[in-house]
């Protein structure tokens, strides 16, 4: 009895590993074909200008205060590099640290993107 029983478990397996493996080999890829882009020219100050922002230590722990003297310089940083980007875009301050700029499109009636 207990023979029958074990024999017919390993059958089962055997089934099982059998189909897996054609399920396997048969299995084809569902990535579509793309065409490599050129790479981008990035000019020196942009490089310098990212470097200076990913100094500032703008990371916030759980429960712990943030340093508000870091997120008050970084913010000092951005208006300073990116005047023009301040200059037309309008910005919202969420709890004293987190920026949210808003682009207003030349079409209103367009949807967003």
């Amino acid at each position: 009895m207990i023979k029958k029983i074990l024999l017919f478990l390993l059958a089962a397996l055997a089934v099982l590993v059998i189909v897996l493996v054609l399920k396997t080999f048969s299995f084809k890829s569902v990535q579509p074909a793309y065409t490599p882009t050129t790479a981008i020219k990035v000019s020196d100050s942009a490089v310098a200008h990212f470097q200076q922002g990913i100094r500032f230590q703008t990371v916030s722990y759980g429960n712990l205060p943030p340093d508000s003297a870091v997120f008050a310089s970084f913010h000092q940083f951005l208006q300073k590099t990116y005047p023009l980007f301040y200059s037309k875009l309008s910005r919202t301050v969420i709890a004293k640290y987190t920026l949210v700029f808003k682009w207003t499109g030349k079409d209103t009636l367009a949807k967003p993107i």
